[in-house]
């Protein structure tokens, strides 16, 4: 049985095409499991980056003004 190409494994990935049996059945589903966990971390990321940039801007909004220019100072010789 002649192994299935690239293009025609990611076809039966997004739902198009036959099914396939026996064993490329279970490696489908490998990489239907693994697609969906790469989804819920990319999302649990997101929304990590976004709340620790939501506490970074809180922060900063609280400096004075003399406090923001010295930590602008500070942080403009990195880059």
């Amino acid at each position: 049985m002649p192994h299935p190409s690239p293009n025609k494994l990611l076809d039966l990935l997004r739902g198009r095409g036959a099914r396939l049996a026996g064993p490329y059945r279970y490696l489908l589903e490998e990489f239907s499991l693994l697609e969906e966990h790469r989804k819920s971390a990319d999302a649990h990321f997101r929304s990590e980056e976004e709340a620790i940039d939501k506490l970074y801007e809180a922060e900063l909004a609280k400096l004075t003004p003399e406090q923001r220019q010295q930590f602008d100072m500070e942080h403009l010789a990195d880059a």
